[in-house]
């Protein structure tokens, strides 16, 4: 699949809700909608997780995806067993059915020759690393802490390791938990790895919104080509996924990526 930059919505529940968005994503060919659903070890196992409405029955998964060529659909996957890693993502992504392009893995650091192993397997599936706050953390980088140029090298180092063994690399300090992405902590990360010019293209995260899109927008100029992804903006009070939240989004975010 080409790698092109992404306007990602993450957390979808429906078929309803995929084809809805997909309706606001229409025409837009320079980015892919990205359409993430929520998968982690529990839920692959056929257990309940404290958002049960975030997360679908993981034979309900495949029902979910919509066959688009504007579309990348990606399970997003959580998981603490990291031994396992590999046979958890080929058995998740057999439950994405056909339509299913590949997965994002909200783990840190796992090992390079797992993830070759299953774009091997799975005729190159796409694969999107998280940095989330644990990945950061290993390389002495936090938000609330000074950003020293060491331990931006360590990030850069880390990922340049994976090579095309990853397409994507996304910031995400909120981890669905629409924590407000920080602009400075980002800029510095962001520009760390376009200057040492990483394979994977650039992403971030963090409490994305209509309403919150303007704030961080001079990233968008700054990196052109840079993805986005929102979860937990979308959210109402019960967790469950609203529509209206992300097709707002979708919409603020084309006219800031004139796409």
């Amino acid at each position: 699949m080409k790698r092109k930059p992404y306007i990602g919505i993450t957390g979808i529940e429906n078929q309803s809700q995929a084809l809805q968005a997909l309706e606001e994503a229409d025409g837009m060919h320079e980015r892919y909608l990205m359409q993430g659903i929520l998968a982690s070890y529990k839920t692959l196992h056929g257990n309940k997780t404290k958002y049960p409405f975030g997360y679908p029955e993981i034979g309900h998964i495949e029902k979910i995806f919509v066959n688009s060529p504007g579309v990348l659909n990606l399970i997003h996957y959580h998981t603490d067993h990291t031994g396992s890693i590999l046979a958890q993502m080929h058995e998740v992504t057999r439950y994405g059915g056909p339509y299913v392009h590949g997965i994002q893995l909200n783990v840190a650091w796992p090992e390079r020759w797992k993830l070759d192993a299953h774009k091997n397997r799975n005729d190159g599936q796409v694969i999107v690393l998280q940095c989330g706050r644990k990945a950061l953390a290993a390389c002495g980088l936090a938000v609330e802490s000074e950003i020293t140029s060491s331990a931006l090298a360590s990030l850069t180092r880390r990922v340049a390791s994976y090579k095309d063994s990853i397409d994507y690399v996304l910031l995400d300090m909120s981890g669905g938990e629409n924590i407000s992405l920080d602009l400075s902590f980002s800029r510095a990360c962001l520009t760390a790895l376009a200057e040492h010019g990483v394979s994977p293209m650039l992403g971030t995260a963090g409490g994305l919104t209509a309403e919150t899109l303007p704030r961080v927008a001079a990233l968008f100029s700054e990196f052109p080509d840079l993805s986005i992804d929102g979860q937990g903006g979308f959210r109402d009070e019960d967790y469950r996924f609203n529509s209206t939240k992300a097709i707002r989004y979708i919409r603020t975010a084309r006219e800031y990526f004139h796409c």
